[in-house]
């Protein structure tokens, strides 16, 4: 709900399989991932390369942030302000990026 108060357009999954597949078919510029289990930081990387324009996946985690391989860990309960101020600057980036890409200044 906070993120799309903030204008985004969220997709939701039951788990990492429904996860991956709304990642192909939207190719979301930000992925942020629910990490309960020990190993789940592994669905970090498979859910970049899911995405062909390289999303930014932040993974919150209940454990220790060092087994994620994710852009961005954040240990549980994390603050939304840290995490958005994080995803603003990935996304000022990538509109950057993608301006470039297409001639505009």
């Amino acid at each position: 709900m906070l993120f799309e108060l903030r204008g985004c357009v969220v997709h939701c999954a039951s788990d990492s399989h429904v996860a991956l597949e709304l990642i192909r078919a939207h190719q979301p510029d930000v992925v942020i991932l629910e990490l309960d289990l020990v190993g789940a930081g592994a669905v970090c990387p498979a859910a970049r390369a899911a995405n062909g324009m390289g999303a930014y996946v932040a993974g919150i985690v209940g454990l220790t942030p060092d087994a994620c391989a994710c852009d961005v860990a954040l240990v549980k309960p994390y603050r939304f302000d840290e995490l958005a101020q994080r995803l603003d600057q990935f996304i000022a980036n990538r509109v950057k990026l993608k301006r470039a890409a297409n001639g505009a200044t």
